[in-house]
């Protein structure tokens, strides 16, 4: 994993969960847990949300938590993008997340919401 975090990463201060919503329901729904600083998603199973989609990379993104309790995901340069609320984000940037955003992997369907 290509990923360093920064100097003021932190464990998440709430309770989160993660929906996934495949053509308008929820399909999939996982408890962030509150021991880590930051999450994985991407298609290796050792992921902390593992995706199958042909577009998303081995390891594709980072959500990363930080001590004064904000959010934000960062893309590992993936092929195919990461996208919230539809706009991509720039690759090895952090972009803040909000509780309610729609996050998309790749061109996966699915859409991934804290």
């Amino acid at each position: 994993l290509s990923y360093e975090q920064p100097l003021n990463a932190g464990t998440p201060q709430h309770n989160y969960n993660m929906e996934v919503i495949k053509d308008g329901s929820v399909v999939e729904s996982h408890t962030v847990a509150r021991d880590k600083t930051y999450f994985t998603f991407g298609r290796l199973p050792i992921c902390d949300f593992p995706m199958e989609h042909g577009s998303i990379s081995r390891y594709h993104a980072v959500l990363q938590f930080h001590d004064d309790g904000s959010m934000t995901i960062v893309d590992l340069g993936s092929s195919h993008g990461t996208f919230i609320n539809r706009k991509q984000i720039t690759a090895r940037t952090p972009s803040k997340v909000d509780i309610g955003d729609q996050i998309r992997f790749g061109a996966s369907s699915r859409i991934w919401i804290i």
